[in-house]
C-alpha cells in the first residue's frame, strides 16, 4: 500500500494600503500626516510632550504608510510590520472562529455571538485578501484545513 506524504504549505503575502491607492490619495495622506504632526507640535505643550505625541501619531499610522507581511503556515499565523515595529505570531489553537468577509478573514479567539466581544479588536487577527486570485483560493483552503486540524 503506497504511503502518502502530507506536504504542509505556507502562504506569505504583503499588503501596503498606501501603494495600492493612486497618486492623489497618497499625496493627501502624506500632507495629512505632516499637518497633524505640525498641529500637535504647535499646541501649547512643552517641547518634549509635543515630540512624544508627534511620534505616537506617526507610529500609529505606520501600518498604512509601510507594508505589512502576513504568513500562514502549519504552526499558525505571523503578522509582521515593517521596520520591525511589531510582530504577532499566533497558534491555530488560539482561534475559535473564522469569518470570511469580502476584504479578508477575521480570526477570533471568541465564540460567535450576536454582539462582538469587547476585546476582539485587540485579540482577533485580520487577514486581508492577497491581491492574487490563486493566493486567495490557497488562503481559503489553508485556513479551512489548519483550523479543522487544530480544533
Amino acid at each position: 500500500m503506497p504511503t502518502q506524504k502530507l506536504e504542509i504549505l505556507a502562504l506569505e503575502w504583503q499588503v501596503w494600503p498606501l501603494r495600492q491607492q493612486g497618486l492623489k490619495p497618497r499625496a493627501v495622506a502624506v500632507l495629512l500626516l505632516i499637518g497633524l504632526v505640525c498641529l500637535v507640535l504647535l499646541i501649547s505643550l512643552p517641547f518634549i510632550a509635543s515630540l512624544v505625541l508627534g511620534m505616537a501619531l506617526i507610529i500609529s499610522l505606520l501600518p498604512y504608510y509601510l507594508p505589512t507581511r502576513y504568513r500562514v503556515e502549519a504552526e499558525g499565523i505571523t503578522v509582521s510590520h515593517s521596520l520591525g515595529i511589531g510582530r504577532r505570531k499566533r497558534k491555530w489553537s488560539e482561534f475559535v472562529r473564522c469569518e470570511a468577509r469580502p476584504q479578508g478573514y477575521l480570526l477570533s479567539p471568541f465564540a460567535p455571538s450576536t454582539q462582538p466581544h469587547a476585546l476582539e479588536t485587540w485579540r482577533a487577527v485580520w487577514l486581508p485578501n492577497p491581491t492574487d486570485t490563486t493566493a486567495r483560493a490557497l488562503l481559503s483552503s489553508l485556513l479551512e484545513n489548519f483550523l479543522l486540524l487544530s480544533n
